[in-house]
């Protein structure tokens, strides 16, 4: 379980988690004490908002992975807290190609500032279609909102989640209407992880 990785090979799945707890007896003659947890998820290219002008999604999300691993070791219980995320999102770009998307906006700890929030939502995405007509808010993790506490006895870390998305409401309230139930938007977080691990032995 080093790193807190998922093991296997071959086509990925869409949404993949695992993690595990661990703990050792207090005999520092064999082994010294440990608590030890650790989660980790993953997902391949999530399509949000397929539309007949973006076949393969208005929006592609990839979490490449987040993770986040908790110890408390040894006679004098030291803590470590730990973590890591990366996710890759593509919007589409109008005109071109249905898989025409721009650059890749990688979020990471590295990345210091909200990309999502730096997009104009006003930005077209087909002839007569801007990004703000389907999307009504969304943002990036940035090191900052992550919770992490290391003191003695106890390690906790919260990654609240690497990109969090609401769409525009997507139900009109009648056949022949243009006005859409407020009710029927949709919401999605992607990367929210976390860990904790105390010994007061």
């Amino acid at each position: 379980a080093t790193g807190c990785q998922p093991s296997g090979s071959g086509t990925p799945s869409y949404l993949t988690g695992g993690g595990y707890l661990r703990t050792t007896a207090v005999d520092a003659a064999t082994e010294p004490s440990l608590v030890e947890t650790c989660g980790v998820a993953r997902a391949g290219v999530i399509s949000i908002l397929p539309t007949t002008f973006a076949p393969k999604g208005l929006v592609q999300l990839e979490l490449v992975g987040a993770s986040a691993r908790c110890t408390v070791s040894g006679a004098s219980h030291g803590a470590a807290a730990t973590y890591d995320y990366k996710v890759k999102v593509r919007i589409k770009e109008p005109g071109g190609e249905n898989d025409y998307y721009d650059d890749e906006k990688i979020i990471d700890p590295s990345t210091t500032d909200d990309l999502l929030a730096a997009v104009d939502l006003e930005s077209p995405v087909s002839l007569d279609r801007k990004l703000g007509d389907y999307i009504a808010s969304w943002s990036s993790l940035t090191p900052d909102r992550v919770s992490k506490t290391q003191v003695t006895g106890m390690a906790e870390v919260d990654v609240p989640g690497v990109v969090t998305l609401t769409t525009a409401p997507l139900r009109p309230k009648g056949i022949s209407t243009t006005e859409y139930d407020e009710g029927s938007a949709m919401s999605v977080t992607i990367g929210a992880v976390s860990c904790s691990a105390k010994d007061a032995r």
